[in-house]
This record gives C-alpha cells, structure tokens and sequence, in this order.
C-alpha cells in the first residue's frame, strides 16, 4: 500500500510525505531528508529484512529512497524524495507485479 501525503492542492508529485506501508510496517520518506519506520525516525541506511527473503531499504544517495525487494529479486518499489524547501518531488518506479495491488496513483486525491 502506498500513501502521498497531500500538499493542499498542489501539484501531485510535490507532497509532503511518500509511505510504503508493507507487512504490518509503515516506512516513509518526508521533506528535510527524513526517513522514519512506524513513526520513529531512523538513520541511513536502513534495512530491514523480512524471514520470506523481503526486505526494504531506506537510502540517502542525494535523495532518499525505499526500496522493496521481492524474494531477492530487483527492486519491486522504488519511491524516490528529492528535497524542496516545503514539499518533496516524489517519484515512484513499480515493477509489473503491482499491478493491481495498487491504490490512489493517479493522484487526485479522492482516497480511492
């Protein structure tokens, strides 16, 4: 499940905050370079790896990512942050297996 934390009417791909919410867990990447998993901040890099052969990474190469492995495969998500002052230039990659596991990408905002 993905969440774009709405910027009050702005431009879609300007927002607040981008979430990957993934087995139970709720990773996001925020303006200021901020990345926090389940509310609580955490520092770069972060993997956290999950018993099936998941795992979710938090990287800062000058943008700060996540990235959802799938059973060790190439990334299944990618959800880019690039820092503005107010707002974070988000973008997303998805892999064909998403396809319809997905919710609210075409980003107007009307919660489905």
């Amino acid at each position: 499940y993905f969440k774009n934390v709405d910027l009050h009417g702005g431009p879609t791909r300007y927002t607040q905050r981008i979430e990957l919410e993934f087995k139970g867990h709720k990773f996001a990447i925020s303006r200021q370079s901020t990345a926090t998993v389940d509310g609580n901040r955490v520092q770069t890099p972060y993997v956290r790896k999950f018993t099936n052969g998941d795992r979710v990474e938090i990287i800062h190469n000058g943008q700060l990512e996540i990235l959802l492995y799938s059973k060790n495969r190439s990334p299944t998500v990618r959800l880019r942050a690039t820092d503005g002052t107010s707002y974070i230039n988000a973008e997303m990659w998805l892999h064909g297996s998403c396809a319809g596991v997905t919710q609210g990408l075409c980003g107007n905002w009307n919660g489905n």
